[in-house]
């Protein structure tokens, strides 16, 4: 049976995802963006990769259609963007508002 290497494809974007990170990492000196940051990445990357891989070795989320890793990892990436929203309004709220 043909399928894709989804392992492989998660590998090469978790490599740019790391680099990604190390960008942020020198610019930002924000304490908690990078691990937001790499929540939203890896949660975004879990995401896409899920929508194909193979249905028959996944677990669904009840009977919505979603896989459950995948419906795992969407709840990662709202995670880290919450949590970077909530760092930059508390860093904006820190400067006086300006």
């Amino acid at each position: 049976k043909w399928h894709l290497d989804t392992f492989f494809y998660e590998a090469i974007l978790n490599v740019i995802g790391f680099a990604v990170l190390m960008i942020i990492t020198k610019k930002s000196s924000r304490k908690g963006v990078v691990v937001s940051s790499y929540l939203m990445i890896y949660g975004f990357i879990r995401a896409m990769l899920e929508t194909i891989r193979d249905p028959s070795e996944s677990l669904m989320f009840f009977s919505t259609g979603i896989k459950v890793s995948q419906f795992l990892s969407i709840l990662l990436f709202i995670l880290g963007l919450i949590s970077l929203i909530l760092i930059f309004r508390k860093s904006k709220e820190g400067d006086g508002g300006v």
